[in-house]
């Protein structure tokens, strides 16, 4: 069995059970109530959200998400508690070079810090600020 694969593995099973935002509801990109963010929010490589144009653009090689852990606060566990979390911006390449992808502004976080990079075997943990580039690979 590949190690750094079973690794891996064992880092995405373990942030999925720390973290509330990472599954459980139905996401629908829409403004949840009370609230003025969406459950779920597509990022184009610009920096800026997803468009219809890049939705129907064939030549699109990448995209991320973000799902905002403070909606938590309309969540509840079974036990009745509040499911606040971080925030997590997921991003995809698979282009076959790197892509500069421009981080959401400040209004949606204003720092990220990288906890998972599929594209290296030993990630280099990274800081980084509101609408900086990443180097996606």
């Amino acid at each position: 069995m590949d190690r750094d694969l079973l690794a891996f593995a064992r880092r995405v099973i373990a942030l999925r059970k720390e973290h509330s935002a990472s599954g459980g509801r139905i996401l629908r990109g829409t403004v949840i109530p009370g609230t003025s963010f969406k459950d779920i929010v597509w990022l184009s490589p610009e920096g800026g959200e997803a468009d219809d144009a890049l939705w129907h653009f064939a030549e699109a090689r990448s995209l991320g998400f973000l799902l905002g852990g403070d909606a938590g606060e309309l969540f509840y566990s079974q036990g009745g508690q509040q499911e606040l979390d971080n925030g997590f911006i997921v991003l995809m390449n698979a282009y076959h070079e790197e892509v500069p992808f421009k981080l959401p502004e400040e209004a949606m976080g204003k720092a990220w810090d990288v906890v998972l990079d599929t594209a290296r075997t030993d990630p280099e943990t990274g800081h980084y600020q509101a609408a900086a580039t990443y180097p996606l690979a």
